[in-house]
């Protein structure tokens, strides 16, 4: 999507996973960008989980990679996401529920909302509402693993083709 001396943003299919593997270096997105930039490092800005496409801003070197996620940090940058969720969303909600690890499943990185998790709110906000289904505008103040999904599941709106 753009590239310069310092950043190379591209837009992320759901089937790439974003950290290197095992499996060479054109199994994962850093991977792949460190053969396509000829650079030894690419510094992620943020990441997306592999179930989920979008942009993913990288940066080719430690200052700017240091001043984006600054910015990051001190929410000079908002991300939005597009969810379609089961079921009919009516209205605008904010959910402000802990995540934590869901001890219960056999998925080893997958979270849940608990009492003793850590703080996560997210913003649904209805699009479309129609035949049973939500495409919603989603907006996140934290960054937590699975928070969208968790919080999606837990309000009784779990995510169109979540197989976690």
């Amino acid at each position: 999507m753009h590239e310069d001396d310092d950043v190379l943003v591209v837009n992320k299919s759901g089937d790439v996973v974003v950290h290197p593997s095992k499996a060479g270096p054109w199994s994962s997105l850093v991977g792949a960008a460190r053969e396509y930039t000829g650079l030894d490092r690419m510094h992620l800005v943020f990441r997306l989980d592999r179930e989920t496409s979008g942009v993913v801003v990288m940066a080719k070197n430690p200052a700017t990679a240091s001043r984006l996620q600054q910015a990051m940090q001190k929410r000079f940058v908002t991300k939005c996401y597009l969810a379609i969720l089961q079921g009919e969303l009516s209205q605008p909600v904010p959910i402000d529920q802990p995540l934590g690890p869901d001890d219960s499943r056999p998925v080893f990185v997958k979270d849940c909302v608990r009492p003793d998790g850590k703080t996560a709110v997210t913003h649904l906000e209805p699009r479309i509402v129609k035949n049973g289904y939500t495409f919603a505008d989603v907006r996140i103040e934290t960054g937590r693993t699975h928070q969208i999904r968790a919080h999606a599941q837990w309000l009784g709106f779990g995510m169109v083709g979540d197989k976690i």
